[in-house]
């Protein structure tokens, strides 16, 4: 209706200035003409969704006439955001001003060229992005302050931008009767050698009533696994050693398990927090761990199966990594719900977030994509970090 209302009143415009032409001068004529932004037209609101990982965007606006004037027009541009809170009113949302380091105009100025009915562009720089807020809305008017010799028209002298930051992840994969082999691990080395190593996930059981569950690894060697006879069946087995770190049934927990293959020294975070530090009694290991190599017995390395398929992993997961690096807590920390694809030392990356089929993509640049054993259950999510 507002976009119905806009056009009636530029059309009433240009059909006065026409029935007018022959009695004044093209320069009274724009007494008769109005000036307005060309992208508020339609519609003065521009809904920008943020991904989670966006630093910048960009956007450009410009100024228009209903007629071409005589004379060069020059309007003026302004961040107004004292009309945040009117809009508010009007939309019944709670938008905060979004914050002046957090975008740019390249001018604030431009001219209507004489002859014709548009401005130049003027770009808008939405800037430093990661470090708003999530599921917040932030709100950047731009209006229209000034124009010489023509009337600004009030409907679409403004444009509001809203800006909310998605969730990090809005799927998931469920691993509940399935689990993930990866064939192309048998012709890649980069599972093998390993001086130190880092597993991490982010994970949601659903259940943990039976006996084992697994994250993953490889039965008999280096395997993560939750519960076994005699330790609660949310505790997690770390090649061996049982940590004492309990997890909790329904929630979404990032887990990190990291091992110094040589000292046998073992480190478990949970959303980020050291929560276990011990020593792996057995030295089996003889200095390396050769993930890789094992694929040639009749225990491979899988993620969500250890013994057998019926010791799955009832529940979710998403952005399974492993680095050949024991990475820090504030590395951790800092990258739970996302890394750089090309961080040194990551070399496994499962985001899984495909959303269909059974193939899981690796993202690292060693592409040992997984597939699923059985058809793979998509979950819809919205999983990101909570406010800082």
């Amino acid at each position: 209706m507002k976009s119905y209302n806009i056009y009636l009143i530029i059309g009433t415009f240009v059909v006065m200035a026409l029935f007018s032409c022959n009695r004044v001068s093209e320069s009274e004529s724009n007494f008769n003409n109005v000036v307005y932004i060309e992208n508020a037209k339609n519609n003065n609101t521009e809904k920008l969704m943020l991904k989670a990982n966006s630093t910048e965007l960009e956007k450009v606006i410009k100024a228009s006439m209903a007629l071409p004037s005589q004379d060069d027009i020059h309007v003026t541009f302004i961040a107004d955001l004292s009309l945040v809170e009117s809009y508010n009113k009007a939309n019944y949302i709670e938008a905060r001003p979004l914050p002046a380091e957090n975008y740019s105009l390249s001018a604030t100025e431009a001219t209507i060229p004489a002859g014709t009915v548009l401005s130049p562009e003027i770009k808008i720089t939405f800037k430093n992005l990661d470090n708003l807020s999530r599921n917040v809305n932030y709100v950047l008017p731009i209006t229209l302050e000034g124009a010489n010799g023509v009337s600004i028209l009030n409907g679409a002298k403004t444009i509001y931008y809203v800006l909310r930051k998605g969730a990090a992840i809005t799927t998931v994969a469920s691993t509940e009767g399935n689990y993930f082999e990866f064939p192309t691990m048998e012709t890649s080395d980069v599972m093998d050698g390993l001086t130190q190593i880092t597993f991490e996930g982010l994970i949601k059981p659903r259940e943990l009533a039976k006996s084992v569950n697994t994250f993953l690894g490889v039965e008999g060697y280096c395997l993560i696994r939750f519960g076994d006879v005699g330790h609660p069946a949310n505790e997690p087995q770390f090649c061996d050693t049982w940590t004492g770190v309990l997890l909790t049934v329904g929630k979404w927990q990032h887990v990190a398990f990291c091992i110094n293959v040589a000292t046998r020294v073992q480190t478990v975070y949970l959303d980020g927090e050291l929560k276990f530090t011990g020593t792996r009694s057995s030295t089996s290991y003889g200095g390396v761990v050769n993930l890789g190599t094992k694929l040639a017995g009749s225990n491979k390395f899988y993620v969500g199966r250890s013994y057998d398929d019926a010791r799955d992993f009832i529940g979710e997961m998403c952005e399974v990594r492993i680095w050949n690096t024991v990475r820090t807590q504030e590395e951790i920390a800092a990258n739970i719900y996302n890394v750089a694809p090309d961080t040194e030392g990551l070399i496994c990356y499962w985001k899984m977030d495909e959303g269909a089929g059974r193939t899981i993509k690796d993202y690292s640049e060693h592409g040992l994509d997984g597939i699923a054993k059985n058809a793979l259950k998509w979950v819809p999510v919205e999983l990101s970090p909570t406010e800082k």
